[in-house]
């Protein structure tokens, strides 16, 4: 993350938590690779079929479904009721359930990715609107249908401050 934290601005909410446990996301990544390295027969199935998912563990893209509909909250009743709706079309070996917890913590890792990701577009987008010069407003005004919610944000934040 290309956050300058020696001067002081505004960051997005969430920022200073990631830039503060960065290292520890790091590592547990890290050690979660090496373990499925050192596991020499992993038998999950694969999911054939084409689209995005092709050629990645059925196991995994469940993990990565669960975080995506529980916007990352997992817990105990969110993972028994997942898994028991879609063991209702097709049943999980006991080797897929045994690597649900990797696969949740790898997919969770990716959440984060996707977060921060667009933590550094909402960063990026407010230095912009830090830069917009303020001196014709009416032009500003007329450019408000064509912005994002983050621009328009960042431009009453910037007007009421210059108030």
């Amino acid at each position: 993350m290309d956050f300058n934290r020696n001067v002081y601005k505004e960051l997005p909410k969430g920022t200073e938590w990631l830039l503060d446990n960065f290292y520890i996301i790091e590592l547990i990544y890290k050690q979660l690779k090496l373990e499925l390295k050192e596991e020499k027969n992993i038998k999950v199935r694969i999911i054939e079929k084409g689209g995005p998912s092709k050629g990645y563990p059925l196991i995994y893209i469940l993990a990565l479904e669960l975080i995506s509909h529980t916007s990352g909250k997992i817990k105990e009743d969110n993972i028994k009721g997942f898994l028991n709706g879609f063991q209702k079309e097709e049943i999980l070996t006991l080797e897929e359930i045994y690597h649900l917890p990797t696969f949740l913590a790898l997919s969770l890792i990716e959440y984060i990715r996707e977060i921060s990701f667009n933590l550094m577009n909402t960063y990026m987008i407010w230095e912009k609107m830090d830069k917009a010069q303020l001196v014709d407003l009416g032009i500003l005004l007329e450019e408000v249908p064509n912005m994002d919610s983050r621009e328009i944000e960042r431009l009453i934040r910037k007007i009421r401050k210059k108030r």
